[in-house]
């Protein structure tokens, strides 16, 4: 292996756990598992990260930013499919990873407080990027909230997203597309 720079070396490591994350969830997450995986000393991951927990840290806030970034979306796609790509209602096959990897880090933001503080850093943003998508549409509600409809959506969302896993035919990812859709046009003014 040739010689990597200090910033090429995290960044590798960097890039082989948020891998290992998407792959097979934040709790595979180790020293060991990530250095067998780059191909590097388990001191070398050491030297630049303090602990696994900052690791695992930097990893899913990366992720999340990554999830909600929406400048792959084509140009055409109108407000409702970008909100719902947001929401997690895409079809993408990524989707089901990103979905994992959200609920493992709530799990885990229960009873580890310093990650507790990055996973609301990356709610906080969730609910930004609604407000952004929610600002595409002029005819809001001018008596709505958007950041309370911002809200509003994340938390029918994971509600939705328990509900899903009971994979019932009634409760398909059409089927919830479409009640969410449902919720847009009752909370959302129409064009006059």
């Amino acid at each position: 292996m040739s010689y990597l720079s200090k910033s090429e070396r995290r960044n590798l490591i960097l890039q082989v756990a948020k891998s290992i994350a998407l792959e097979e969830g934040l709790s595979t997450l180790t020293v060991r598992n990530i250095a067998k995986k780059a191909c590097l000393s388990v001191g070398l991951i050491h030297h630049h990260y303090a602990s696994i927990q900052e690791l695992k840290s930097e990893v899913f806030i990366q992720l999340a930013y990554e999830n909600l970034d929406t400048s792959t979306l084509s140009e055409d796609i109108c407000w409702e499919s970008r909100l719902l790509d947001i929401l997690g209602f895409s079809e993408s096959n990524n989707e089901l990873a990103y979905i994992r990897l959200w609920n493992e880090a709530e799990q885990i933001s229960c009873s580890n407080p310093e990650f507790s503080k990055v996973y609301w850093a990356a709610i906080e943003a969730w609910k930004n990027k609604i407000i952004e998508v929610l600002k595409l549409k002029k005819f809001i509600n001018p008596n709505e909230n958007m950041e309370d409809l911002a809200w509003q959506f994340i938390g029918i969302t994971l509600g939705f997203e328990r509900l899903i896993q009971f994979k019932g035919e009634k409760l398909s990812l059409k089927y919830l597309n479409f009640l969410v859709l449902q919720l847009i046009e009752c909370k959302i003014s129409h064009d006059k």
